[in-house]
């Protein structure tokens, strides 16, 4: 989405929203009010309840099981930085870094 925009608005706006509708996506706090499944924030001037603490690490430790292979991904300069290639070759530039990525990480096996 171009300009400064919530989370939650280029959820909607980019129409991932919709093709994504019945499926259950993981989200940040950033996606609050979607209909990704969230943490739970913290109420101002109180604390989350042990069960609600508990949720949210379960969702954490989700989530971060793919979030650091796409940061790993994002090492890799082509994906990381803006994309000059056409679009329409962008889905083969990813896939060959995944690729790429794999072989690295599982050669010495």
């Amino acid at each position: 989405m171009p300009g400064a925009r919530h989370d939650a608005h280029a959820w909607h706006a980019s129409g991932l929203a919709a093709t994504l509708d019945g499926m259950h996506v993981l989200a940040d706090l950033g996606y609050l009010g979607t209909t990704a499944l969230t943490a739970t924030r913290k109420p101002p001037g109180a604390e989350l309840s042990p069960d609600r603490v508990d949720a949210n690490k379960a969702l954490a430790g989700i989530r971060a099981v793919v979030e650091h292979p796409i940061s790993h991904l994002k090492n890799w300069k082509i994906l990381g930085d803006r994309c000059r290639a056409p679009l329409h070759k962008y889905s083969s530039i990813v896939r060959a870094v995944t690729a790429l990525h794999t072989y690295k990480f599982t050669e010495g096996l």
